[in-house]
């Protein structure tokens, strides 16, 4: 488990979690099961209340289990201070509560739902209940939960301002492009 290395090295917490085959999703109260994806949602707002190992999160980072961190030394607030250094407008000031990075070249307009930043606070929070309770039918172009954000909360959801930003400079590759690096002698000996 990569990320859970990752999380290791730079001594975050972890948590993973993983339904047992056969299970189909996560229940919602009043639209029943939903897709496995959906899941992200209730376990960031779970963490964010009990925190990890009784350790309470300030900051977490939801990274989908496909996840590949191309550059395993560099710690991610290493990495929002890269970004903010190189000019990424989402990170302009201090006051986003959800941070997403792009899905850039893919779809280049949206937002990728599986690598984003919460912070703990009441507002993430709400933003987190309002995501989880979007009724999102219009799956033609969006599947499951990653149209419910870009469109249905961060897109037509005004109130939210600049709470919720999308990291311009943050780019996805398909496995095969991934530009490969040279391991870190920190996190080498953690493998």
């Amino acid at each position: 488990m990569r990320n859970q290395r990752y999380a290791r090295c730079h001594r975050y917490g972890f948590a993973y979690v993983h339904h047992a085959s056969g299970f189909m999703g996560c229940s919602h109260a009043t639209r029943g099961r939903l897709s496995p994806y959906w899941c992200k949602i209730a376990a960031m707002a779970h963490v964010l209340l009990h925190g990890i190992n009784g350790r309470a999160c300030d900051n977490l980072v939801f990274l989908d289990s496909d996840v590949h961190l191309v550059n395993s030394s560099m710690s991610l607030d290493a990495y929002l201070d890269r970004a903010r250094a190189i000019g990424d407008e989402a990170l302009s000031d201090d006051a986003w509560q959800m941070l997403f990075t792009s899905n850039a070249p893919h779809v280049p307009s949206g937002l990728c739902t599986g690598i984003f930043f919460v912070r703990r606070t009441a507002d993430a929070c709400g933003i987190l209940r309002n995501w989880w309770n979007v009724d999102w039918t219009d799956t033609a172009k969006w599947a499951w939960e990653q149209g419910a954000m870009a469109e249905g909360v961060h897109a037509y959801h005004r109130a939210y301002g600049a709470r919720v930003r999308v990291m311009p400079t943050s780019r996805s590759w398909h496995l095969n492009e991934i530009p490969k690096l040279r391991k870190s002698a920190h996190c080498a000996k953690m493998a």
